[in-house]
C-alpha cells in the first residue's frame, strides 16, 4: 500500500531492514490476510473427503463418524441446529460445523496454494528488496498431494545468505503462554544449501532449527515451547540457498500431539452482488466502511463506531483455542473481505476453487481480495499479467458468488494505459491515494473513468494528520467512491488518529441511506472551489460538501426548493442555517467538509 512507487520502496528498504518481527505492516508484501480460513471440513456439512497428510483437517472427515472427526450441525443443547444461528440469517446460513483437526495449520500442506502466508525477499544488501527468488507452486515434485511450496533461486548474483527469501505465516497464531508446540515438515533441497525455520516467540528465545537438504524429500521434527507473555506466535521459512527449496506437509501440534477442536458457528454464504456503480449485500446497497487489520478482540469497539467491514482481518487460517475470527465479525456485524495476495502471484488458476470452497463460505464473507498491486513490477515477485489475473478471477467466479476485488496501485497516479489492461478481471476496483494529498482519489476516478464503470472502494492511510482524515474521507465519497477501507487499524492507533478515522466511519456510517439516495446533484450549485454531491432520501436532500482547497471559502449554494426562512441544518455541528429564497450561505475553513439537511 504505497504512496508512490518511490516512497514504498524507501518504505520497503526501511522495513527490510528491521529483519523478521511479529506481523504487524509490510507494505502489504507480507499478506496478512492470506485467507478468511476456518477449517479444512467447513464447507459442506453432509459430504466426506479426503484430506491431505498437511492439511489441517482430520485424516477423514465423516459426519456422524465415532471418531468424532466432524459434527455437523451440531446442537447447542437447546434443541435443533438451527437454534445456534443469529434470527436474521441468511436462509443459506448452515448449521455450526465441529471439527476435531490433527494439524493447528489449515494449509500445512499447500493444497490451498500459499494461503495464510506472507512472502517476503532480502537482497546480498539487506536494505535492498531482493532480486534474486521467486515463489511459486511445484506441481511435479511434491511430498504428498497436488502442490508444495517453492522457492527458487533465479537470479544468482541476488541469492544466497545474507540474501535469503521467506514465507511467514500471516497472520499471527494465538496462543496459550507457555504452551509445548511440536513441529514437522518435509523439505527438498540441494545438498549443502541453507533453510530454516524462524520463530522469534520461544521461550529459550528466537529459535532457528535448520531445515535438512540433501537434494531428496527429507523428514523435519523439532519443539518450542512459547513464552509466559506472548499471546500470538509466528513462524517463517526461510531460504537462502543458490538452488531451489521444496516444502510440504507442514504440520504444527501441541507437544503433546494434540490439536484444540474447532467450531464454525456460521457457516454459509451472503447474497452478493454488484452493479456498475453500486454494490449490495442481501439484497441492499452497501457501503463497506472500516479498517484493515482489526484484531479480534477489538472487533467490538470497531463496530461501535460504524465499522461494517475487515479487510484482511485475523482470519481462521489455524486450530488454535482462539475462537474462529470469522465468528467474531460475523457476530458483530462486520463483515469480512478475505486476500490472496501470495497465492495469486503463484499464477495457478487451479488452486483457487479448493480456496473458495474452504475458505470463502462463511456468512461473515462479503467480498475476495484477490490481489494487492499486480500491477507493480518493479519487485520480483510482485506483478502479475492480466491475463493470468483473469485466469484466476474466473476460478474464483466459478465457485464462489463472492464478487472479487482488486487493489491498482498505478491507478492513482499513473496514465490510464497502465492499468486498463487489468479492467476485466476484477468486479470491484480498488486504489489507494495515501498521503497528506486528495488528488490521487480524482486521479484514480479520472482513470477508472476510462475503464468498464464499476464500484470503487479506496484505501486511506493516516497521511493526511488528524485534521485531514474527515474531509479527505468525503471526498472519496464525493468523487465517486462507494466504500472506504483505512489501512491499518493498528497504524491509526499508534499515531493516534484513531479517534479521527473512527468519527469518519460514525458519521459516513449514519449517512449510508443518504449517500445511496436518489442522485439530485444537478439541482443543487456549490460556491467555486466546493466539491459536493447531493442525494434526496426519506424525503430530505443531503448535501455533502468539501473544501478541497487551502484556503478558506465562503459562498451560495443554490437549491431552488428553498424558501425564504427556512432551517437548514448543518449535521454533525450542532447548528442551523436561515435560508434565502433559493440559496444559503456558509463558510468551510481549509480542507474542510460539511453536511446540510433541507427538509
Amino acid at each position: 500500500m504505497g504512496r508512490s512507487e518511490s516512497d514504498r520502496n524507501s518504505d520497503l528498504a526501511r522495513k527490510l531492514l528491521a529483519g523478521p518481527r511479529r506481523i504487524v505492516i509490510f507494505v502489504k508484501l507480507a499478506r496478512w490476510l492470506g485467507a478468511l480460513g476456518f477449517l479444512v471440513a467447513c464447507s459442506s456439512a453432509g459430504s466426506s473427503s479426503q484430506s491431505t497428510p498437511g492439511d489441517g483437517g482430520s485424516d477423514v472427515v465423516t459426519p456422524g463418524d465415532d471418531s468424532g472427526v466432524l459434527d455437523s450441525g451440531s446442537s447447542d443443547g437447546a434443541g435443533s441446529k438451527d437454534s445456534a444461528r443469529p434470527v436474521d440469517a441468511p436462509a443459506d446460513a448452515e448449521g455450526p460445523i465441529t471439527t476435531h483437526p490433527t494439524n493447528i495449520l489449515n494449509n500445512g500442506g499447500f493444497e490451498l496454494g500459499a494461503m495464510c502466508y506472507g512472502q517476503y525477499e532480502w537482497g546480498s544488501n539487506p536494505s535492498n528488496v531482493g532480486t534474486g527468488y521467486a515463489f511459486s507452486l511445484s506441481t511435479t515434485d511434491v511430498h504428498s498431494g497436488t502442490y508444495a511450496a517453492q522457492i527458487a533461486c533465479v537470479n544468482a548474483s541476488d541469492c544466497g545468505f545474507p540474501a535469503k527469501a521467506a514465507l511467514q505465516v500471516s497472520p499471527s497464531l494465538h496462543t496459550p503462554h507457555s504452551q509445548a508446540y511440536k513441529v514437522s515438515a518435509y523439505t527438498k533441497c540441494p545438498t549443502g544449501d541453507l533453510a530454516y525455520f524462524y520463530t522469534p516467540n520461544a521461550a529459550a528465545g528466537t529459535t532457528i532449527p535448520n531445515f535438512t537438504c540433501n537434494g531428496a524429500w527429507a523428514a523435519n521434527e523439532f519443539t518450542f515451547t512459547s513464552t509466559a507473555t506472548d499471546d500470538y506466535i509466528y513462524y517463517a521459512l526461510y531460504y537462502a540457498g543458490k538452488g531451489t527449496f521444496l516444502i510440504d506437509d507442514v504440520v504444527i501440534t501441541y507437544g503433546n500431539g494434540s490439536v484444540p477442536p474447532q467450531t464454525i458457528k456460521h457457516p454459509g454464504s451472503r447474497a452478493t452482488s454488484v452493479t456498475s456503480d453500486a454494490y449490495l449485500v442481501d439484497g441492499k446497497p452497501y457501503l463497506p466502511l472500516g479498517f484493515y487489520q482489526i484484531p479480534a478482540e477489538q472487533l467490538s469497539a470497531a463496530k461501535a463506531m460504524g465499522v461494517n467491514a475487515v479487510a484482511w482481518g485475523d482470519p481462521g487460517c489455524f486450530n488454535t483455542d482462539a475462537p474462529v475470527y470469522a465468528d467474531v465479525a460475523y457476530e458483530a456485524g462486520i463483515g469480512l473481505i478475505p486476500e490472496s495476495s501470495t497465492t495469486a502471484r503463484m499464477g495457478v488458476a487451479s488452486v483457487f476453487p479448493g480456496i473458495m470452497k474452504q475458505l470463502g463460505s462463511h456468512l461473515a464473507d462479503i467480498a475476495w481480495y484477490l490481489d494487492d498491486e499486480p500491477d507493480i513490477t518493479n519487485i520480483v515477485y510482485q506483478p502479475i499479467t492480466p491475463t493470468t489475473l483473469g485466469a484466476e478471477t474466473q476460478a474464483i467466479q466459478g465457485a464462489s458468488k463472492l464478487p472479487v476485488g482488486v487493489m491498482l496501485q498505478h491507478a492513482h497516479y499513473d496514465p490510464p494505459s497502465v492499468d486498463q489492461p487489468y479492467q476485466a478481471d476484477m468486479d470491484l476496483y480498488l486504489s489507494e491515494p495515501y498521503g497528506p494529498t486528495w488528488d490521487g482519489i480524482t486521479h484514480s476516478m479520472t482513470v477508472f473513468a476510462t475503464m468498464t464503470k464499476r464500484p470503487v472502494w479506496f484505501a486511506m492511510d493516516d497521511g493526511p494528520g488528524a485534521a485531514g482524515i474527515v474531509p479527505k474521507a468525503y471526498y472519496g465519497f464525493i468523487a465517486g467512491g462507494t466504500g472506504l477501507l483505512f489501512f491499518t487499524w493498528s497504524q491509526f492507533q499508534t499515531d493516534s488518529t484513531l479517534m479521527a478515522a473512527g468519527q469518519a466511519i460514525t458519521e459516513l456510517s449514519s449517512l449510508t441511506d443518504a449517500i445511496t439516495g436518489n442522485d439530485v446533484t444537478s439541482t443543487v450549485t456549490a460556491p467555486t472551489g466546493i466539491a459536493f454531491i447531493a442525494r434526496k432520501s426519506g424525503g430530505k436532500t443531503y448535501i455533502l460538501a468539501v473544501n478541497t482547497g487551502s484556503s478558506s471559502v465562503t459562498g451560495n449554494f443554490s437549491l431552488a426548493s428553498l424558501t425564504a426562512g427556512q432551517s437548514v441544518t448543518v449535521q454533525f455541528e450542532s447548528r442551523t442555517i436561515t435560508a434565502a429564497a433559493g440559496a444559503f450561505s456558509d463558510t468551510f475553513p481549509a480542507m474542510s467538509r460539511h453536511v446540510y439537511v433541507v427538509n
